[in-house]
């Protein structure tokens, strides 16, 4: 039994149950996956989570729902699973979840998708924060909390969550939250993902087939500032609305305003994909025209 399990709120329920959808279309065995939701709104009926515990810890540079503290404790959560996925809802499938779930390893507490942005030359001002509270953490063990490989057993066996809160406690308000726990906590028993798992919808990479993408920044059901281009990968998340019926419970045209809005915002990424490996090269003009490159198959 392969268990998924998502974090969200009201405000993520369609996005949930287009990934968790997306997750089960490709699966050649769907009935070997259970999908479970963490979450404190009575949307859904699954599992409920008490965030009571963590209200007033803040993060320096990141404001979501105090829900994310829960995969801390998803050891407890979870007793009957030697090992979940833990996925973010803005995600999709592109792949059978078998493949991922074939790359457990029993020696780690923790497997990840990278977080590219650390690897980004240092130029986020939150990532001082390890040097400020006396940690080294090396970058190529900073990972992404949208995609991990969640090893419950051992974390039950070893502890895991109250170290974590034993960190938190000598550490507070670290900028990532649970990404800066987990990440620091599991650092010696932790591996990345390859590259093709977890990749960002907005980062100009050179995976040539993404197995699973997220859409961090880069919401396809918000398309509310300009440089949220209509994508070839962000049309892809739209289709598998199509598929399970959902487009028209999302506000607006596709994430956008109205249909005009969309239209310009697809003939500039049609325009500017040409020019992908250009834009690449300039930093400041990379970001305001993010997907311009769009996804290889």
């Amino acid at each position: 039994m392969i268990d998924i399990v998502y974090i969200g709120n009201g405000d993520y329920a369609m996005a949930i149950r287009v990934s968790a959808e997306s997750a089960l279309r490709r699966a050649a065995c769907p009935h070997d996956i259970r999908i479970h939701v963490v979450t404190d709104d009575p949307f859904f009926p699954e599992i409920g989570y008490d965030i009571r515990r963590w209200k007033g810890l803040k993060g320096e540079a990141w404001h979501g729902t105090e829900l994310v503290w829960s995969r801390i404790d998803f050891a407890e959560l979870f007793p009957e699973c030697d090992w979940v996925v833990s996925c973010d809802g803005d995600t999709l499938w592109r792949t059978d979840p078998a493949d991922l779930w074939a790359l457990r390893d029993e020696r780690l507490l923790l497997q990840a998708s990278r977080d590219v942005t650390a690897a980004d030359g240092g130029t986020f001002e939150h990532y001082s924060w390890w040097e400020r509270n006396g940690l080294y953490m090396p970058v190529e063990k900073c990972y992404c909390c949208g995609l991990m490989l969640l090893n419950l057993k051992r974390m039950r066996d070893e502890c895991f969550s109250g170290t974590c809160r034993q960190f938190i406690a000598d550490h507070p308000n670290p900028p990532m939250r649970e990404q800066t726990v987990l990440s620091y906590v599991a650092r010696d028993a932790s591996a990345a993902l390859p590259p093709e798992w977890g990749v960002f919808s907005f980062w100009h990479t050179d995976v040539e087939y993404p197995k699973l993408v997220h859409y961090v920044q880069d919401l396809p059901w918000k398309r509310d500032k300009v440089n949220r281009l209509m994508s070839d990968i962000v049309l892809e998340w739209w289709r598998e609305c199509d598929r399970i019926g959902l487009t028209d419970r999302f506000i607006g045209y596709r994430g956008c305003r109205s249909a005009l809005d969309y239209f310009w915002r697809r003939i500039v990424y049609v325009l500017m994909k040409p020019f992908a490996s250009m834009i690449d090269r300039i930093s400041w003009l990379r970001p305001h025209f993010r997907n311009a490159r769009g996804l290889r198959k």
